[in-house]
């Protein structure tokens, strides 16, 4: 844990004797706490310092706690948030927690003892799997004599974002490819001469796009229930990698910048894992790499093997703003407007949970934006097959 108490949010606290005395002064307000209990969503009391005086019957069903347990802790910390013991101050006090809008309605209560209504993102770990809370988080001011406290009741509404979100990405997509049939078609209906062929070809491409995204959101949907299948062979990293650029050429976004494939080891990175869930990460990332990029601009991307994992990396010339660096894996969020935000966080979710490895990204002046990729050469949980046999079945038509 860093040593430094806070960067953001205060990072007092009061002891746990005093939050036991404040707790025992607030349940003289029975109605309170009794109207609290009877609801359906998280509800919180807060002292000054924002720990949890009083925690209702639903909140603590939904985080496995005891009343004691709760009992002057933060709310990030209850619920696990993967910023909440970055550092000594704990809930509020990190980097991230700038753009916490659960710190945010916090803060803006006790500071203007006004109500405060949010969308917040939470990324949380439990029982070693991350995960992403989309809530409503509403505040308000509750005085009682001449002390104040404050208010939370938090909504979980992940299913009503998750829709939205899948919804308009899968249409959006799906109608893009379909149009491109169509006026494909349409050409090659008016045409009819030497050329039909590079029609033909632009149709074959546009019903593969659809194939891609149909399967895509399929994968993300049983993705997010748990239940997606890994089918782990050896397969080369640098020829993932370069089928991935290949995908993205001929791309009309991608028309003015310049995707190159840096020089790949000479043992072409063998490693043991999905290759299908593999290419979707890092078409991903080329996609928003050239989206990120300016005329003219290079994509490079490389292979590399290090320390008993092959390590693929895209760069691009731009910069993340803060804002972006600190929320770019959190579902919902997308720097491309609102109703998207699924890649990014589709991304992670497959490396880390799916393909047992990691990815992160360094966005700074002068280096651009690199998102790395990490890979264990055998995937952690082995096939029945021997090493020869697996490695005689990645040669089979994985595309």
């Amino acid at each position: 844990m860093n040593e430094t108490r806070s960067i953001f949010a205060p990072a007092e606290r009061d002891p746990q004797e005093a939050i036991r005395g404040q707790s025992g002064r607030l349940q003289l307000m029975g109605s309170l706490s009794l109207v609290l209990d009877s609801l359906p969503e998280i509800a919180l009391v807060l002292n000054s310092k924002r720990q949890i005086l009083f925690a209702n019957e639903q909140t603590l069903a939904s985080f496995g706690l005891t009343p004691d347990e709760a009992l002057g802790q933060r709310p990030g910390e209850i619920a696990d948030c993967v910023h909440a013991r970055e550092m000594q101050g704990g809930c509020g006090s990190s980097e991230a927690c700038r753009h916490c809008e659960l710190v945010a309605a916090v803060l803006e209560v006790q500071a203007g003892r006004s109500r405060t209504s949010r969308e917040c993102r939470l990324t949380v770990e439990r029982e070693g799997k991350l995960e992403s809370l989309d809530l409503l988080v509403t505040g308000n001011h509750v005085a009682d004599g001449d002390r104040d406290y404050t208010l939370i009741m938090m909504n979980d509404i992940s299913d009503k974002k998750r829709r939205m979100v899948l919804e308009r990405v899968f249409f959006h997509d799906v109608l893009n490819s379909i149009q491109g049939l169509r006026s494909c078609a349409s050409l090659l209906k008016d045409e009819m001469g030497p050329a039909r062929g590079e029609y033909l070809d632009h149709i074959v491409r546009s019903v593969e796009a659809l194939s891609e995204e149909v399967e895509r959101q399929r994968d993300f949907a049983a993705m997010e229930r748990r239940e997606l299948h890994v089918s782990p062979v050896f397969v080369s990293g640098a020829e993932v990698l370069e089928r991935a650029l290949d995908s993205y050429h001929g791309v009309e976004s991608s028309a003015s910048v310049r995707i190159e494939m840096g020089k790949a080891p000479l043992d072409g990175a063998p490693l043991e894992t999905d290759p299908v869930l593999l290419r979707r990460v890092l078409i991903n990332i080329v996609k928003n790499a050239v989206e990120a990029s300016s005329r003219g601009e290079r994509v490079l991307a490389e292979v590399t093997s290090e320390k008993g994992c092959v390590v693929l990396r895209v760069n691009n010339p731009a910069v993340m703003t803060e804002a972006v660096r600190h929320q770019v894996f959190q579902r919902s969020f997308s720097t491309k407007g609102s109703g998207r935000g699924v890649g990014t966080y589709s991304m992670r979710m497959l490396v880390r949970d799916y393909l047992k490895g990691e990815i992160e990204f360094d966005s700074r002046p002068g280096a651009g934006t690199t998102f790395t990729v990490s890979l264990p050469v055998e995937y952690p949980r082995g096939l029945p097959l021997d090493a020869q046999e697996k490695r005689k079945s990645s040669t089979g038509n994985w595309q």
